[in-house]
């Protein structure tokens, strides 16, 4: 744990603790550039991942469907069977392969959004049982955070507006 308090250290500042560590940080430094440089993409295949792989096992059953008991099995049995699911799934893969391959990647990870917090609430709401929802919605909150820059026209007041 220490070693890993280090790096991070030597990972977050620009000066060494120690002279010790000093060749540790001119090695680091270009690997903290590079990883900064590509995190957006790191980030957008961990959040995509989930759907692109798990997605399609709706329409092919390649994964067994877990065990629902009460208001879960419920309202799991009422998506199923008005097809709903159906189309959610569709939009999940879709938007995971936009997402994970950079298609039009900043208007994917809106349309993902409310699938994201769907799959929260019900984990809370209605399972009671918080899992991989609360992942999926930092991972989608903070890429939407990082593409803030190509939401700024939609929020900002338009003085004149050409209607």
């Amino acid at each position: 744990m220490a070693a890993f308090l280090v790096l991070i250290r030597l990972i977050s500042t620009d000066e060494s603790p120690c002279p010790i560590f000093g060749t540790c940080l001119v090695l680091i430094q270009p690997i903290k550039i590079h990883l900064m440089k590509h995190l957006n993409t790191i980030l957008s295949v961990i959040l995509a991942l989930p759907f692109v792989l798990f997605g399609p096992s709706h329409f092919f059953h390649y994964m067994p469907e877990p065990q629902m008991e009460g208001d879960p099995a419920v309202f799991g049995g009422l998506l199923v069977n008005s097809g709903y699911m159906t189309l959610i799934k569709i939009f999940e893969i879709v938007l995971g392969v936009m997402i994970m391959f950079n298609l039009q990647r900043p208007l994917a990870l809106l349309l993902m959004a409310p699938i994201v917090l769907n799959i929260l609430f019900f984990e809370l709401f209605i399972a009671h049982m918080p899992g991989i929802g609360i992942i999926l919605t930092i991972l989608n909150a903070v890429l939407i955070y990082r593409y803030r820059k190509n939401y700024m026209s939609i929020v900002q007041k338009d003085v004149n507006p050409a209607v």
